[in-house]
C-alpha cells in the first residue's frame, strides 16, 4: 500500500482518550439532505469535529463542534444519521460507568443538540444501530445492558 504523500494537517485535534479514537460516530455532513463533498462529522467521547478535506491542497481543516453536555465523557453509543440529523442511542460514561437509555439528536445544520422524547426500553451500550431501507425504523442490535449482560433483543 502506498503511503499518503503531501497530506497537510493530518493530525486531528482531539481530546485525549484512553483508547484513542474508537467507538465513535463518523458520518458525512449533510445539509438539506445532500451530502457535502469531503466534509465529515466525528463525535468521540468529548471530541466533536467537522473535518473538511481539500483535494487540491491535500489538506485537512478541523472545526470544533459542540458536545452534548449530557453526554460528557460518554462513549460506545450507537448512532444513525438521517436527513440533517445524527441520532445517538444509549452509551456508557467512560469515567463513572453509568449507562444510558436516552436518545439524543444533533442537527448538522444548526449545530445543536436536543434530547428526544423517545427513550430506549433499557440502558444499553456497545450496540449497533441501522436504519431500515425505507428510513422509517431504527434497528438497535445486541450490546450490553445495565448489568453487563449481553442483550438478545433488538
Amino acid at each position: 500500500m502506498k503511503s499518503l504523500n503531501g497530506i497537510k494537517n493530518s493530525i486531528m485535534p482531539t481530546e485525549k482518550h484512553e483508547f484513542g479514537i474508537g467507538y465513535h460516530c463518523f458520518v458525512p455532513l449533510t445539509i438539506n439532505n445532500e451530502k457535502v463533498i469531503n466534509h465529515f462529522i466525528l463525535f468521540c467521547d468529548n471530541t466533536g469535529l467537522l473535518i473538511k478535506y481539500n483535494e487540491q491542497n491535500k489538506s485537512f481543516d478541523y472545526q470544533k463542534l459542540p458536545i452534548c453536555p449530557a453526554l460528557n465523557d460518554f462513549t460506545i453509543y450507537s448512532f444513525v444519521y438521517l436527513y440533517d440529523f445524527i441520532f445517538l442511542f444509549g452509551g456508557m460514561n467512560s469515567i463513572t460507568q453509568e449507562r444510558a437509555k436516552l436518545v439524543y439528536k444533533y442537527s448538522m445544520k444548526d449545530k445543536t443538540w436536543n434530547q428526544c422524547k423517545i427513550t430506549l426500553p433499557m440502558e444499553i451500550y456497545l450496540s449497533f444501530a441501522i436504519l431500515s431501507n425505507d428510513d422509517t425504523n431504527v434497528h438497535i442490535i445486541s450490546g450490553f445492558g445495565a448489568n453487563c449482560e449481553i442483550q438478545k433483543m433488538h
